[in-house]
């Protein structure tokens, strides 16, 4: 298989020492580990810690990672041929050409993409849950390296659909970074900049906005980061004594720990910080808490936007005034009777609710005849 450099070694060994990040080396998997909870929607490299030697010498502790070019393609999707890939804000092509590419820019900014005819062509064109996630993972990490370490591809194909693949994403940034702000404000479709002209599609927008919401009610959750965090530590933790030993005379290390504890401190952050961004940006109406219970405690699931919560009750946060949608599921030999909250829900199993304030669904369900 094809493998590719050492990781966070590598900028370490390339001179730019006062960065002092070898010792750490967490946050590639750390994202890798994310998209995985995640739904696994984004094209990324799998990884995986080793042991070098050379000659029987001990050489450290490395990250093996699968290349990230065509030949990633050709490994993840063997069925896939011929491709079309760029690299970077620039658009350096890396396969293929950007005719389709540049056609669909134009199309997007010489077409009045709020119109559900118009972005119905744009949606058959990108995958739009690859897409949402990329970029809901770049934001999270507020990832400084956003406009350089990107690539895209598509199937050269009538029906092939554009899809972004993430590497190198050890660029994390500070907590209250507007990264956000920084990609969406720009609303015209040129080179790698698309999703701010894509936000101006009202059903787009609310989809993005619920889809990263909620991810930040879930797997960028606090708590859940905070686990996978302790999770990578402590699988290279008892060796990073040898690999410290092996190459400091060449490199600096950062403190023991403490990049694990500027990440716990970021992820216990961060989720707050994005929401509050993006409410300011969109001028919405603030947060409230959604709570999904179910009457009796047997009967049946819920399932809000892209979320099924394994139990209920369950809470997350969620902006005032944006479109959620929840669905009561029941179990085998039940069926769905009404919803005893809010007032006002109606019979249908599938809602969709704008919330003023914090609200609770509770669906009822009843034993089938």
């Amino acid at each position: 298989s094809h493998i590719a450099g050492m990781g966070e070694r590598e900028t370490a060994m390339g001179g730019k020492l006062d960065r002092e990040i070898a010792g750490e080396r967490i946050r590639n998997e750390l994202i890798y580990r994310l998209n995985q909870e995640s739904g696994n929607l984004v094209d990324m490299q799998a990884y995986q810690p080793a042991l070098l030697f050379i000659n029987g010498q001990y050489w450290g502790l490395y990250t093996i990672m699968e290349r990230k070019g065509p030949d990633y393609i050709e490994e993840n999707y063997p069925d896939i041929k011929d491709i079309d890939m760029f690299d970077d804000e620039y658009m350096y092509i890396l396969a293929g050409d950007d005719i389709a590419y540049n056609e669909l820019l134009e199309y997007m900014n010489t077409h009045d993409i709020s119109l559900p005819e118009v972005f119905n062509v744009v949606e058959s064109k990108i995958d739009i849950p690859n897409f949402m996630d990329y970029w809901i993972l770049e934001f999270y990490s507020a990832n400084f390296d956003y406009d350089a370490n990107i690539r895209w591809w598509r199937p050269r194909t009538p029906e092939g659909k554009w899809r972004w693949l993430s590497f190198d994403k050890d660029g994390w940034g500070y907590d209250d970074d507007e990264l956000f702000t920084e990609v969406v404000e720009e609303e015209w479709a040129e080179d790698m900049y698309i999703l701010g002209r894509m936000l101006k599609n009202e059903n787009f927008k609310n989809l993005f906005l619920n889809r990263l919401l909620d991810l930040l009610n879930t797997s960028m959750a606090p708590d859940a980061v905070q686990k996978l965090i302790a999770e990578i530590s402590a699988s290279t933790i008892k060796e990073r004594p040898r690999d410290i030993l092996r190459w400091k005379a060449k490199m600096k290390y950062v403190d023991a720990g403490s990049q694990v504890d500027i990440l716990n401190e970021f992820a216990e952050d961060r989720p707050d910080f994005l929401r509050e961004e993006i409410a300011h940006f969109f001028k919405l109406g603030g947060t409230c808490v959604v709570r999904l219970e179910n009457v009796p405690s047997k009967g049946g699931t819920m399932r809000i936007n892209s979320v099924h919560p394994a139990q209920l009750p369950w809470n997350g946060v969620y902006f005032v005034g944006l479109p959620i949608e929840v669905e009561a599921i029941p179990d085998k030999g039940f069926v769905f009777d009404y919803w005893d909250s809010p007032k006002g829900m109606g019979t249908g199993q599938v809602a969709v609710f704008k919330p003023a304030l914090d609200v609770v669904f509770r669906p009822v369900f009843k034993r089938a005849n």
